[in-house]
């Protein structure tokens, strides 16, 4: 039976991103594959940025902001199925100098809890790979949409 203990506050996330499970996301029994919940969480981060505001350009992410995932988190606490509905509820929690904290809650659209992912992510240059300042413009539009919801962190 599900566990509906999650790990983060509901109320702290405004984004959502919605979308059904797909054919290829699933095992022979039909259940979606954990990785295909990663696959999916990316997505809705990625939708995340592009809603508060940065742009949408592929040279954009290749040569001004390269975010290099450096550890991530998830806790599944049921399974899904071809082809559920679901939301992702999707926040920025901390920033940092050359990072910044993101969180997740993934849902089936009745509301049963699938997972949860946190994930921390560097700003790096990108020929080097080596961390930098976050850019000024990604600081500001995360703020404006998190507001106080939003830890800068030293």
């Amino acid at each position: 039976m599900a566990v509906n203990k999650l790990k983060f506050k509901k109320d702290l996330f405004e984004h959502q991103y919605f979308d059904d499970f797909k054919f290829d996301q699933v095992d022979s029994f039909g259940v979606v594959h954990n990785i295909a919940i990663l696959q999916v969480a990316e997505w809705a981060r990625t939708r995340y940025l592009f809603d508060i505001g940065v742009p949408k350009k592929a040279k954009f992410y290749k040569n001004s902001m390269v975010l290099m995932a450096v550890h991530t988190e998830a806790e599944y606490y049921s399974s899904a199925e071809f082809p559920d509905d679901f939301v992702i509820h999707t926040r920025t929690s901390y920033l940092k100098n050359s990072s910044l904290g993101m969180e997740q809650i993934i849902e089936l659209a009745d509301g049963t809890h699938i997972a949860s992912v946190s994930i921390d992510l560097v700003y790096v240059e990108l020929e080097s790979r080596e961390p930098i300042k976050l850019s000024t413009s990604i600081r500001h539009l995360v703020t404006l949409h998190e507001g106080k919801k939003v830890k800068i962190l030293k």
